[in-house]
């Protein structure tokens, strides 16, 4: 069987490569993914914090999404309860 790269290198450095690139690499569940990267759309379009990060488990984004909605809905009210208020003070 012929070595790869991999296999060369975990030969000279005596340590899984290999196993390790998956353990880092593993990617989320389909779940957490969408959430993600719905967390992510939702930063982007309403909020443009540079230093937002999502968290790293299904529960923590599906919180970050929460508050994010939470936050466009009060935005909303305010917006409609001021110009109810300017309304009645013309």
């Amino acid at each position: 069987m012929k070595k790869t790269i991999l296999d060369r290198i975990e030969g000279i450095l005596g340590w899984p490569i290999k196993r390790a690139l998956k353990y880092f690499l593993k990617p989320g569940s389909a779940e957490y993914n969408y959430a993600r990267s719905l967390a992510i759309y939702l930063n982007e379009k309403h909020y443009k914090n540079p230093d937002w990060e999502p968290f790293d488990d299904l529960m923590g984004v599906l919180t970050q999404i929460d508050n994010m909605i939470s936050g466009l809905i009060r935005d909303e009210f305010d917006k409609e309860e001021t110009q109810r208020k300017d309304m009645y003070n013309e």
